[in-house]
């Protein structure tokens, strides 16, 4: 799929109204996490969201999406047993997922992408290669050049405490970020 959106063969764009074909994905961040997921047969992480979900009063009651927030909210406060969530950056491998919660425009609802490469730098940094789809962000080195899907990197450094600082891209360089690290096992 990668390759296919790479090179062109599937449209993509930013859109929190998602529709999904086999020559175009519209999706935001979250539904084109949960599409992924879907798609590569684990569907039983998505369901045990799903659940705390519903269980869950404080989340939307949109029943059709899963937004940043209640994956968030669902990593954070149970154990899964198909979810692991990663102490840092230098645990991160291919498939596994960065949650953003604290994102600084007030239009935002958060953001998450996946890895699919992670380099320790010098001096603590991480340079870490995400496919995500996004509004705002075009990241370094992006195959996308407009909201939509695509391949880029990002760089993250350990800051105090569970804190980073997180450079997206040059519009958005050196902001200190909440993340959450996770791996659907």
């Amino acid at each position: 799929m990668q390759r296919r959106i790479s090179a062109g063969e599937i449209m993509t764009r930013y859109a929190h109204d998602i529709k999904i074909s086999p020559s175009k994905i519209y999706a935001d961040c979250s539904g084109f996490v949960a599409w992924v997921l879907m798609m590569t047969g684990r569907k039983a992480a998505l369901r045990e969201i799903r659940n705390y979900k519903y269980m869950n009063q404080k989340i939307s009651s949109d029943w059709n999406k899963i937004f940043v927030r209640e994956f968030v909210y669902a990593l954070e406060g149970v154990g899964f047993s198909n979810w692991l969530c990663l102490s840092g950056p230098e645990e991160l491998l291919d498939g596994d997922i960065i949650f953003s919660t604290d994102m600084p425009m007030a239009d935002n609802t958060n953001h998450c992408m996946f890895v699919r490469q992670c380099e320790k730098l010098p001096g603590g940094e991480f340079k870490i290669t995400v496919m995500d789809s996004s509004l705002k962000y075009i990241h370094y080195n992006d195959t996308k050049n407009a909201p939509g899907i695509g391949t880029g990197e990002i760089f993250i450094t350990r800051t105090a405490g569970e804190n980073f600082s997180a450079n997206y891209s040059p519009e958005f360089p050196n902001q200190r970020r909440k993340l959450l690290f996770a791996r659907v096992v």
